[in-house]
């Protein structure tokens, strides 16, 4: 894998070429995470990538869960037919989805009423024999998961549908004991 960075105001387009696997994989994050962490949104093209693996998927999520962590975007231009064919049997628009869902609801759930805080939220994301693993760490006030239900289909309104829609697209959404310091501990678990 190569890539090339180029700028324009406050975008960088990032164009990788080549095959994106596990080989490669901490390349692309040196290359990539550093600008998203400046706070510039970044665009990566991948026109000329011929082949990506799930652990190539995984530094785009990686990517993509970063931004939003620095209130930036990873915009995603110029899919190669390989490529494109990864994403879609990944359905990585979906599990997208699923962790904005659930960090929106830890933000607004979990810290509802609560003024001002240094807290953060931490998100860990990690790929082993194709499956994936998202864990949300938080100390927000501590989840009864048995009081987690989204809202009625019927009852058509905005909003509500968020932990329905994580459940539907995640093989698995649990709460796991952390003896760490962290409250809460969400694990979403998808198989790619």
């Amino acid at each position: 894998m190569s890539y090339k960075i180029t700028e324009e105001g406050n975008i960088s387009t990032v164009f990788l070429n080549g095959e994106i696997d596990m080989d490669v994989t901490e390349t692309a994050k040196e290359a990539i995470l550093p600008i998203i962490d400046s706070g510039k949104e970044v665009h990566l093209n991948l026109k000329d990538v011929s082949y990506m693996d799930s652990s190539g998927i995984s530094v785009l999520i990686e990517s993509h869960q970063r931004a939003l962590e620095k209130g930036t975007k990873v915009v995603i231009k110029e899919v190669s037919k390989s490529v494109l064919k990864v994403i879609m049997m990944a359905k990585l628009e979906q599990i997208v989805l699923a962790i904005a869902e659930a960090a929106q609801n830890i933000v607004k759930h979990g810290y509802k009423g609560v003024e001002e805080t240094s807290d953060r939220m931490e998100i860990k994301i990690s790929l082993k024999d194709n499956n994936l693993e998202i864990g949300f760490f938080d100390k927000g006030k501590p989840v009864i998961p048995e009081n987690i239900q989204h809202r009625k289909l019927d009852d058509i309104k905005p909003g509500g549908l968020g932990t329905f829609f994580i459940k539907q697209i995640m093989d698995d959404a649990v709460f796991k004991k952390d003896e760490q310091q962290w409250v809460n501990h969400l694990v979403l678990t998808k198989k790619i």
